[in-house]
């Protein structure tokens, strides 16, 4: 996120070729596609931790996730309140799959989605078969950390198209939610101004993901 834009670009660029070394053009190009749009999302967001990881299976395949993390004002001082809340909110869609669980900060909620991610500009080089077939299967793990000393909700979102690696990522992203804290000092920062909270926060989150 610390990147600007042309330099981000060029990052997100070697990372396609990373991934695909030996891929075609059209492989390089749906990686790079599909991590400009995340980190488009980021910033729009606001988010103040944007990261990936992208390694190898004992079976030889690679595995990818993209974890984003922000902060959203929260208006209610009751965190079991706040959650219950949540928790109601998310349920309504039925192909949510929402529970709520308990982390050191308190009450929180974990929000489990099925995506189809799809290019918004397909390649206009490619046949109808490969348009056809551009699209990704995914998984979406939120978490909700209502904080309300900080007036704060913390989100933990954690997306990845390695479906057989969904169980170990949702324990990397339940570990890293069980390693925050929330000191009494971050209590009394300003709502506008949580950078030394954040700052921490993304530390914490950049010791467990990278």
């Amino acid at each position: 996120m610390h990147l600007a834009p042309e330099e981000r670009a060029a990052h997100l660029r070697s990372i396609a070729y990373a991934v695909w070394p030996e891929g075609t053009d059209f492989q390089r190009d749906t990686v790079l596609s599909w991590y400009s749009e995340a980190a488009g999302d980021a910033a729009e967001s606001g988010a103040f931790y944007s990261g990936f990881c992208l390694a190898s299976t004992e079976d030889d395949r690679i595995t990818t996730a993209s974890l984003l993390a922000r902060v959203d004002p929260l208006a209610e001082q009751d965190a079991v309140v706040s959650a219950a809340g949540i928790h109601e909110l998310l349920s309504g869609n039925p192909h949510r799959d929402v529970v709520r669980v308990d982390v050191p900060c308190g009450p929180a909620v974990l929000c489990l989605t099925g995506l189809e991610w799809k290019p918004v500009d397909p390649n206009a080089d490619a046949s109808s078969d490969q348009r056809e077939n551009m699209g990704i299967s995914m998984i979406r793990a939120d978490l909700y950390v209502p904080l309300p000393l900080m007036s704060q909700l913390l989100v933990l979102s954690l997306t990845t198209p390695s479906l057989p690696e969904v169980p170990d990522y949702v324990a990397i992203l339940s570990h890293i939610a069980q390693t925050l804290t929330v000191s009494a000092e971050d209590s009394h920062q300003s709502p506008e101004h949580p950078s030394g909270a954040l700052s921490s926060i993304a530390d914490q989150v950049r010791a467990d993901f990278g």
